[in-house]
């Protein structure tokens, strides 16, 4: 476990950073006190990437930690994965937001329905929202929810 000295978890954006000039870079650092950045490229820039392909997005992770940390950053890295989530039929690169103002919204949907009905998601979690854990901790809620009512 190798630390990214200096930092603990964080959630932020790196904006005007090469290679992808002016495009915003979503970066999260350190998750779960794990050792891993993970970059969102959305937009057209992600769409450029993903169709260039791995090499490229790998590329371009690797010149965005160095643009973001510096050049002694890139010799910590051990490995790097590259997904294209814009290309998954399934998700066909989805991603839930609120609009600003409206993060409340979130409680209103999450709210239970019925005694029968839970909705859960990614979009749902208030600590973690736009998120895989967010999606796990909100779907474990509402099964443990639905789990505590008693069928008629």
């Amino acid at each position: 476990y190798r630390p990214i000295t200096g930092l603990s978890h964080a959630y932020g954006d790196v904006i005007d950073g090469p290679p992808l000039t002016r495009a915003p870079v979503n970066l999260h650092i350190q998750p779960f006190g794990r050792p891993l950045l993970v970059a969102h490229v959305a937009g057209r820039a992600g769409e450029a990437l993903v169709a260039e392909g791995p090499q490229a997005m790998q590329d371009a992770g690797r010149e965005l930690l160095r643009h973001a940390f510096g050049a002694d950053m890139l010799r910590r890295v051990v490995r790097v994965e590259a997904t294209g989530w814009r290309s998954d039929p399934w998700s066909r690169g989805s991603y839930a937001h609120c609009l600003p103002g409206r993060a409340a919204a979130r409680g209103v949907l999450a709210a239970p329905f019925d005694d029968r009905i839970r909705f859960a998601g990614e979009h749902l979690w208030p600590a973690c929202f736009a998120t895989a854990h967010g999606a796990w901790l909100s779907g474990k809620a509402a099964a443990d929810s639905l789990s505590a009512v008693t069928p008629a």
